[in-house]
């Protein structure tokens, strides 16, 4: 008798099926986020006479949810940064801005140094592992997928990003609201994985 893939794992959730308790999401935030997955009308391109945001808009909002990621992030390590459109990556036209938010070193994924944690041993016809051997101190990049601002309301956007480091992700969705002299940003870990 088979006793499941589960046998010998009690209690642990599949990765992708588990709620993050470290930082739960506020309520304005998950308000926001199912009236997204709902479908409201002010969300549906083409559909709302809201206006879309200005790039001036984009930019700033970008650089705000940036900045509030980065302060999570360990030290000096190197971020690949590519922007997303629907489900097409591009990289960003400069990296100038996005230093400014990081203080960092920012590139672009084409261009980012080497990764070498994985789960998998790439092995010759000999055995012998074919990756270079990671260098002492050395801390894998940084991979920031960075979705364009969506608006909800006058004033109040939802902004995705996803960051992997390794064989770890995680999905974040901020709620950012137009205030001066910069934005408010509230972010909430919806979800992480190993891979």
């Amino acid at each position: 008798m088979d006793p499941g893939p589960s046998a010998g794992m009690v209690d642990v959730p599949p990765a992708r099926h588990r709620r993050n308790l470290i930082s739960p999401m506020p309520a304005s935030l998950r308000r926001l986020l199912t009236a997204v997955l709902l479908g409201i009308p002010a969300c549906s391109p083409g559909r709302s006479s809201v206006p879309e945001p200005t790039a001036s808009q984009v930019e700033v909002m970008w650089r705000a949810v940036l900045a509030n990621a980065s302060s999570g992030l360990v030290g000096k390590v190197p971020i690949c940064l590519s922007l997303v459109d629907g489900e097409r990556r591009h990289d960003p036209d400069t990296t100038a801005v996005w230093l400014q938010a990081f203080g960092r070193r920012v590139t672009t994924p084409s261009q980012c140094p080497h990764t070498y944690q994985s789960m998998v041993l790439v092995v010759d016809t000999l055995g012998r592992p074919v990756d270079p051997p990671r260098p002492p101190g050395y801390v894998d990049p940084y991979y920031i997928d960075l979705w364009r601002p969506l608006r909800i309301d006058a004033g109040v956007f939802l902004v995705r990003y996803e960051q992997r480091q390794g064989t770890r992700g995680e999905r974040v969705y901020c709620e950012v609201r137009e205030v001066r002299p910069a934005p408010h940003v509230n972010c909430a870990t919806i979800d992480s994985w190993i891979s």
